[in-house]
């Protein structure tokens, strides 16, 4: 690049004289950066929209999977309990006060079930027998 200087003069762009290659060269460079600027940002916008829309999607479809399971095991443990306010032996064991049935009954919901707890308790809510333990009375 040639410049031509002049102490008594403010230096400014058009008193700089660049040759026909190097302004050909810068050309060239601002063009390949407005490009690449271009393309990013318009791939970024449309990566991001599709991945956002498709995130919302698999996002919706597994909470309607989880409650889907939930409401089926709410329904599989009502019913497990309408069966159960039938079973004699329960209510003799509870009556008796017998908690070696009674948590074999609570093991047997719980296999029945597929659950990690099964926890029967009394008119008052206190604990008269679980399946995973055998604390009681709490």
């Amino acid at each position: 690049m040639d410049f031509k200087y002049d102490p008594g003069q403010n230096m400014t762009i058009k008193s700089i004289n660049l040759s026909v290659f190097s302004k050909k060269i810068g050309f060239l460079v601002i063009g390949i950066f407005i490009a690449f600027f271009v393309i990013f940002l318009t791939s970024n916008y449309f990566v991001r929209e599709g991945f956002s829309t498709s995130f919302n999607e698999e996002l919706v479809m597994a909470k309607n999977m989880v409650a889907g399971k939930v409401n089926d095991m709410r329904i599989r443990y009502f019913q497990e309990a309408c069966l159960l306010e039938h079973d004699q032996v329960l209510i003799k064991s509870i009556v008796e006060n017998n908690k070696d049935v009674l948590k074999k009954i609570c093991s047997r919901i719980m296999e029945h079930c597929h659950t990690n707890f099964a926890t029967l308790t009394d008119a008052e809510g206190y604990v008269i027998a679980r399946g995973h333990s055998d604390r009681t009375g709490d």
